[in-house]
């Protein structure tokens, strides 16, 4: 194990090699974790629940953060074992794992491991957003009826909301179908492109620019 005394007189090439070793080694760390969590409730002779709620005591964890990470856990080893490998060669870190995990849980079990292992590839040498848009496109095109159900039943969680924040500022927070949403963005940007300023100045160009 490398001390902290002997990081500091690293070179630049040094710790960068360095800083990825310690990412592979988190991740086979998150691994091996999700299958300690996910044989200790199989070892428990009581409910999900209870494991968890030991878990949080023991670990000090929330229990809500104790229940989301011994449910990702459990289902990560039962339904993705070409994920958990993934994870714990260092391959993809946890996010991405969680990420893989949450995007293909509408799938059927044969469905999802298709998408798994069109998505291992691609997660290893990409951004988590990236790789978050690519399992959207992924697994509307493995189920496409899925997809479309899965839209209607979304549409009634669509919302609006202002928040006032301190000197004066605002959040405007708008969540709905695509296809309602982006002419909203579209007549904000339009309005920031009057300004002709550089792109990241659209926004607070718009808002300078309302009455």
């Amino acid at each position: 194990m490398i001390s902290t005394g002997e990081i500091v007189t690293m070179s630049d090439e040094a710790v960068v090699h360095y800083l990825k070793s310690l990412e592979r080694e988190r991740a086979s760390l998150d691994a091996r974790s999700a299958v300690a969590m996910a044989r200790l409730a199989v070892l428990r002779p009581y409910t999900q629940e209870y494991v968890a709620d030991e878990l949080a005591a023991e670990l000090r964890w929330t229990p809500t953060s104790a229940a989301n990470r011994l449910g990702d856990a459990i289902e990560l080893v039962e339904s993705l074992p070409a994920t958990l490998r993934a994870l714990d060669a260092g391959r993809i870190d946890w996010i991405r794992a969680r990420t893989i995990l949450n995007h293909t849980k509408v799938l059927d079990p044969a469905l999802r491991r298709q998408v798994e292992a069109e998505i291992l590839p691609y997660a290893a040498t990409r951004t988590v957003k990236l790789t978050r848009e690519k399992l959207a496109r992924e697994v509307a095109k493995a189920d496409p009826d899925g997809a479309v159900e899965r839209h209607q039943r979304r549409v009634p969680d669509s919302t609006v909301d202002f928040s006032p924040d301190e000197d004066g500022m605002a959040t405007l927070y708008v969540y709905g179908p695509a296809e309602t949403v982006r002419p909203i963005f579209d007549v904000l940007d339009q309005c920031a492109r009057g300004a002709r300023r550089p792109a990241r100045k659209h926004v607070s160009e718009c808002c300078d620019s309302t009455p």
